[in-house]
């Protein structure tokens, strides 16, 4: 019976320990494995440069390549884990894509285009910024604002220039 008991204890002692290593939250200023990077802009008119950035496991050799050559490369900080921006060169329409050391090799790096793999297009059309606002009512009400203005110029030099009667 006692040895029973023993193993019973021993069992439930094991169990208890592991959960609370499994089930234990991370230590403040951990950082979980995942990468992420953006590239911006994605579409250029003329060959140029773009500004690569991101998220990849602390103190960490981030390798930028454009269609698999190496452009670029950044070390990521050693709690945050943020890197960048980073500058490459796009000549043509390209992928850039983000390698990590051969111990982070299952770790996919997912860029903003929700792949591995960010194409940046050459030689798009690139329209002009847009703010998405009607400044025709703005202009309206200068205008209103103007006549307003130019009606009391003008009564106040009228009245100025009649003479009152004596």
């Amino acid at each position: 019976m006692r040895r029973f008991l023993t193993a019973i204890t021993m069992a439930v002692a094991t169990v208890a320990a592991g959960t609370a290593v499994v089930g234990a939250p991370a230590p403040v200023g951990a950082q979980s494995l995942t990468c992420t990077f953006t590239v911006t802009p994605n579409e250029l008119a003329n060959a140029g440069k773009v500004a690569v950035s991101g998220v990849a496991p602390g103190s960490t050799k981030v390798e930028v390549r454009v269609d698999g050559v190496t452009a670029a490369t950044a070390q990521s900080a050693p709690v945050s884990g943020i890197w960048g921006p980073v500058s490459v060169e796009v000549t043509s329409t390209s992928t850039i894509s983000i390698a990590l050391p051969d111990n982070y090799a299952t770790l996919p790096c997912i860029g903003n285009g929700g792949t591995e793999v960010v194409k940046v297009s050459v030689g798009a059309s690139v329209g002009l910024p847009r703010t998405g606002s009607d400044s025709s009512h703005t202009a309206l009400v200068a205008l209103a604002a103007i006549g307003v203005g130019l009606v009391l110029v003008v009564g106040a030099r009228r009245r100025r220039s009649v003479r009152p009667r004596v």
